[in-house]
């Protein structure tokens, strides 16, 4: 499983029946029970508080058992050598598709006992895909929501300008019969749209900072407020922002000046 040994020894063929009953802990059990300090030697009743006294040989890395939105609970590790077990896991690490080693290893068992069942095969990608299916699920369901409001939000922001571009139209077509260039009239559309997306991002940050709590269980290996991520937020919501004014204005600037001063 490569769950790294940072002190002590791990598991031998000598841990078996009859030999000293020992264990290997992980770092926050060592933490919790033990204060971080060398708790290599120490004994401990490892599961049941009837079982055994074992000797801790060894300290080993922490493991999401439970899933990745689980913190890392204290656990120890027995031999099966010293408490065998009516059923168990076997977890095989092959190169290629792992999928492809399943008759091989069904054949291996087979061959000790016909009897015995080899059942729910699957590789570590599909165990953490089902682990994390929830959390999947809701996150792609957030993002559906979230692309159909920057939807919603980019066709609001052009009805508004495209409107403010039809009731200005006699204005801009002054501005430009007095020299104004299209370029002006484009920075000026497209600038009066800004600054409100500016408004609303200002108005905006600060509510989604108060509400990340709220998706903590949907992140992995990522802050609520993880700066980088708001960054790319923003930008991505000014870059479809500055698209949505941008249409409007370009329409301003095709403004004939001498027909909207005749029409007036």
């Amino acid at each position: 499983m490569r769950i790294p040994l940072l002190a002590g020894r791990a598991f031998s063929e000598q841990d078996r029946q009859g030999a000293p009953q020992v264990t290997v802990v992980n770092q926050a059990f060592a933490r919790q029970f033990f204060l971080d300090q060398n708790v290599i030697g120490k004994h401990v009743r490892a599961g049941l508080r009837t079982g055994p006294w074992r000797e801790i040989i060894g300290i080993v890395g922490n493991v999401k058992q439970l899933g990745l939105d689980h913190p890392e609970l204290p656990e120890t590790y027995v031999p099966y050598l010293q408490e065998p077990t009516s059923d168990m896991d076997v977890v095989l690490r092959a190169a290629g598709d792992p999928l492809s080693s399943a008759a091989a290893v069904n054949a291996a068992v087979r061959a000790v006992d016909a009897n015995q069942p080899v059942y729910d095969v699957a590789t570590m990608d599909q165990r953490l895909s089902e682990s994390i299916a929830p959390q999947r699920f809701n996150a792609l369901l957030v993002g559906m929501f979230a692309l159909l409001a920057l939807g919603l939000g980019a066709i609001g922001i052009y009805g508004v300008l495209a409107y403010s571009v039809a009731q200005r139209t006699h204005e801009i077509g002054v501005r430009v019969a007095l020299g104004a260039r299209r370029e002006d009239v484009l920075v000026l559309v497209v600038g009066e749209g800004m600054r409100l997306v500016a408004l609303g991002m200002g108005i905006g940050l600060p509510g989604a900072l108060a509400l990340t709590r709220l998706l903590r269980s949907l992140l992995f290996g990522v802050k609520p407020s993880d700066p980088v991520t708001l960054l790319a937020v923003s930008v991505g919501l000014a870059l479809v922002a500055a698209l949505a004014c941008y249409l409007p204005a370009r329409r301003a600037t095709k403004i004939d000046p001498m027909v909207t001063l005749r029409c007036e």
